[in-house]
């Protein structure tokens, strides 16, 4: 039986770890924010960080608080940098009770700011940091670990670890730098990479709490309650959306594009087109002859973190099934999807075992 000759457009791959909840932010890379430790968050050193709300939980707001607290990220070759900018309320005051406490002092009579982070994969370990308005920069910081709480987890100092505090007559800010060697890590994660995160707010004379998530548990250490931290582009493929051509306009750069001969004539066609493109100016059309059983397909390599989930996505139309595929360790893995005459976006998730550095992705279509 001849195949019938089968047309793909596709118009963006995405390889990525999995598409996180609503509580997820994007951290930008440049060494130009190793700077900005010192820098108010409003000011030019943190212009090009993320920033995004911290509210008020419900259960723990008082009318005069303000509405809500500003958070930054950011991160460069030297580690995680965050700021936390603290409105003043309307009621009571925030004069700091604690004047220059020792390292790891209780701060919390102070108004201050707490950061966790979760960087590994692990159930149990995770980093606290907290800084309190009168502390000038003095840090309590720890680290849980199995059976490691309370006074014997503050017991660990980060290293490099460092804050700076700044208090004014319209609030208080935080900035925080924190090493990636101090979280575990060995140097900056590759783009892509989730650190679990949560921001909280005290403020104490308020009787308000703000923190980010928001969540439903009472403890800030509550796993189940952290957000994302995704480091640098979330998308690892290189030119995704095939925007960008290569040696010439219809090919896609980045893409490798194998096309056998059949009796010395192509078996298929794969050509970058302005026909296949989604919201963009270009896609991928692959054609499978009729004559032949070959499968077009397009592959690319990529660097990945071991004992990691990720999500391989793409948006594409046409006939015919088509196979997302991941290769590991040489074993071709994948799965299938029926397309459709209407762009859809269709995804999988896979583990990356332990030891596994690398890894090749691709789209291939069947017979």
């Amino acid at each position: 039986m001849i195949p019938p000759r089968l047309v793909l457009l596709l118009a963006l791959v995405s390889f990525a770890y999995p598409a996180l909840a609503q509580d997820e932010v994007v951290v930008p890379v440049s060494e130009a924010f190793e700077a900005a430790l010192k820098a108010p968050p409003s000011g030019g050193g943190w212009a090009q960080a993320t920033s995004w709300e911290v509210k008020p939980l419900p259960r723990m707001a008082s009318a005069g608080a303000p509405a809500v607290t500003k958070a930054w990220a950011a991160a460069c070759s030297k580690g995680l940098l965050l700021a936390v900018s603290c409105p003043k309320g309307t009621q009571g005051s925030e004069d700091a009770k604690v004047r220059d406490p020792a390292r790891d002092a209780s701060i919390y009579r102070d108004p201050s700011i707490e950061l966790f982070l979760w960087p590994t994969s692990s159930d149990k370990e995770y980093f606290q940091f907290a800084v309190g308005m009168g502390s000038r920069g003095a840090v309590s910081d720890a680290h849980f670990a199995e059976g490691v709480t309370g006074a014997q987890a503050l017991k660990w100092n980060g290293e490099g670890v460092a804050s700076h505090v700044v208090s004014g007559p319209q609030g208080w800010t935080a900035t925080f730098l924190v090493p990636w060697a101090d979280l575990g890590l060995k140097g900056r994660p590759m783009d892509g990479y989730v650190i679990r995160a949560k921001v909280v707010r005290n403020m104490p004379n308020e009787a308000t709490t703000y923190r980010w998530p928001l969540g439903t548990a009472e403890s800030h250490h509550a796993a189940q309650d952290f957000g994302f931290l995704v480091i640098g582009d979330k998308n690892l493929v290189e030119n995704g959306g095939f925007e960008d051509a290569g040696r010439n306009e219809a090919e896609a750069k980045g893409w490798m594009c194998p096309n056998e001969l059949v009796n010395g004539k192509p078996a298929g066609s794969i050509a970058r087109t302005a026909e296949a493109a989604h919201e963009g100016k270009a896609g991928m059309r692959m054609i499978r002859e009729a004559v032949t059983m070959h499968w077009p397909q397009l592959n690319q390599e990529e660097e990945v973190q071991a004992d990691s989930t990720y999500r391989i996505s793409c948006w594409a139309r046409g006939e015919g099934p088509l196979y997302l595929r991941w290769n590991v360790r040489g074993e071709k893995l994948g799965t299938v999807v029926n397309l459709t005459g209407d762009w859809t976006e269709h995804s999988a998730e896979f583990e990356v075992p332990e030891g596994v550095t690398r890894i090749g992705i691709g789209a291939q279509l069947k017979g």
